[in-house]
């Protein structure tokens, strides 16, 4: 039963401790890249795999959790440091993994593999620009206490707003690695993962040369430390169009900005995961295209699904409407390391407004993405009100991607 199971896509090791019988959620396994830390935890994601917790597993066990032990090979890149096995505590609900466990922060992040069948690990997680106005309402309120609420929501997962070029930081509140440091500690702390830097640029603004130059050093800045503070995303954009200005130009500087940021990226081990949310490289198809051309295993995509897709979440929303935006999505999804969900609220029957949560997911999963969802409320009132209970919904749909046919 055992003798597929592993983990894959050769990660640096870090050495495994094994907790007690008796407090079996303090079981960890560490698998570490030089650089992001890895706030989420794979409790549920092993959960989901019915070849895993099989009837084979639960009808043996002792009272409420069973010992098992599996051997990895060196192969692998997994280091133990009880000899060359690998322990987990089953209870009747839950195997976890800890959130000690560091991500390679290359195209798709770790996942387990039983069975030559993978466990997909996508994961949900939150904006910062869902608390936008607890932001603007609440002088004091800081990404301290945005951690705090997310980890009460059940988030193990944040991606953070960081600003504009020359203007001070937004949500993240400072820009200096040693700062950045003490908030991914205490990220780390309450259990959740800081997944990405989410920048803005315009490298096709036209109207002010200096600026457009300054968001292409913003970038690399950012691209900078997220490098030295473990954090394996940047969100990026491409540019706007400009009424009256020449596309093919505007185009171009966007390309040359791109090229400037690669190298930086690539010395720094982090993503430049572009979003569909700018006029120029739009479509999924113009972004991957856009990707492609470079070459580069840093330059990724940020789908948000129903960006641009103005009548998604009305009720004259057609089945053409929604149809493209799956396609659309099926197209960025290869191509992602990071993920947007826009969040209207909660439909009538108790499910996430506009959305087809198993489509969604399964699109992902074909993809073979295993990333964070990450939610952006568009909730009219309280933006946080429903996200909870989002959360579970979109979990739920996790857990059934996982499981077998």
């Amino acid at each position: 039963m055992f003798s597929d199971f592993r983990i894959v896509r050769g990660l640096c090791p870090e050495p495994v401790a094994i907790g007690q019988a008796k407090k079996p959620a303090q079981t960890q396994i560490g698998v570490r890249r030089d650089g992001a830390i890895a706030g989420h935890d794979l409790t549920d994601a092993l959960l989901w795999h019915a070849n895993f917790l099989s009837q084979t597993i639960l009808r043996q066990a002792h009272g409420d959790e069973e010992f098992l032990t599996h051997k990895f090979p060196r192969s692998y890149g997994i280091e133990f440091t009880h000899g060359q096995s690998v322990a987990l505590y089953v209870t009747r609900s839950v195997i976890r993994i800890s959130r000690q466990r560091r991500f390679d922060s290359a195209v798709h992040p770790l996942y387990v593999q039983s069975n030559q069948q993978r466990i997909f690990v996508m994961y949900t997680a939150i904006h910062t620009w869902s608390f936008r106005d607890k932001f603007k309402q609440e002088p004091t309120f800081n990404i301290r206490q945005a951690l705090d609420i997310s980890a009460e929501m059940g988030f193990t997962g944040m991606e953070i707003m960081t600003g504009k070029a020359s203007m001070p930081p937004e949500h993240i509140g400072c820009d200096t690695a040693p700062a950045l440091r003490e908030v991914m500690q205490y990220a780390k702390k309450v259990g959740v993962r800081i997944h990405c830097y989410a920048t803005y640029n315009d490298f096709a603004f036209v109207k002010n040369e200096e600026w457009r130059l300054a968001n292409i050093e913003y970038i690399k800045t950012w691209l900078r430390l997220a490098g030295e503070t473990g954090v394996p995303n940047i969100r990026m954009l491409t540019g706007y169009y400009a009424e009256g200005q020449d596309r093919a130009k505007l185009e171009d500087l966007t390309r040359k900005g791109i090229e400037e940021c690669i190298p930086v990226a690539e010395k720094a081990g982090v993503n430049m995961a572009i979003e569909n949310h700018n006029s120029i490289f739009f479509t999924g198809r113009e972004i991957v295209d856009l990707i492609k051309s470079f070459g580069s295993k840093r330059l990724t995509a940020c789908p948000d699904p129903s960006n641009g897709c103005n009548t998604f979440f009305e009720p004259t929303r057609s089945k053409t409407d929604e149809d493209g935006v799956f396609a659309n999505l099926a197209v960025m999804a290869p191509k992602a390391t990071d993920s947007h969900l826009k969040i209207r609220g909660i439909d009538a029957n108790g499910g996430l407004l506009g959305w087809d949560l198993d489509r969604l997911v399964k699109t992902y999963q074909q993809a073979g993405y295993d990333g964070p969802i990450t939610f952006e409320s568009i909730v009219d009132g309280d933006l946080l009100a429903p996200l909870a209970q989002v959360r579970k919904l979109v979990d739920a749909a996790i857990h059934r991607a996982g499981k077998p046919a």
